[in-house]
């Protein structure tokens, strides 16, 4: 039981330290923080938080913001890598291409990894 409390604690920390980095890159720079980053940090802090008052939902948070993160809505390092993924949607004559963060996909398998049973019996409840 101890082990999977430690597994549930590696996709936190991992954005904890990049999101530490990243404040400390716009210290010393001349990055600007951006919306991005505030977004990322203020459901950072509540993923964290969450965390020792309810398991639960402090997985639903992190899952969220992953999935934000991954969808190039919010931002955790000051560079961000993005892999297009091939998709475009137009519509009123605007552009729109899907591209896919690494680190956030990095950051989505190991969340997987942890929570994978849960992920497993999710899965598996909702018929998918």
């Amino acid at each position: 039981m101890n082990s999977q409390r430690n597994k549930e604690l590696i996709p936190l920390a991992l954005i904890v330290v990049a999101l530490i980095y990243t404040g400390i890159v716009i210290m010393t720079t001349d990055t600007m923080l951006t919306l991005r980053f505030k977004i990322a940090y203020g459901l950072t802090a509540i993923a964290l938080v969450m965390y020792f008052l309810d398991r639960t939902i402090s997985a639903i948070v992190l899952g969220l913001t992953l999935v934000l993160g991954l969808l190039n809505v919010i931002a955790f390092t000051p560079m961000v890598y993005t892999v297009g993924a091939g998709l475009k949607f137009v519509a009123y004559n605007t552009e729109v291409a899907l591209k896919i963060q690494l680190f956030s996909l990095f950051v989505l398998l190991t969340f997987i990894y942890a929570y994978g049973r849960t992920f497993k019996a999710w899965i598996n409840k909702d018929g998918l």
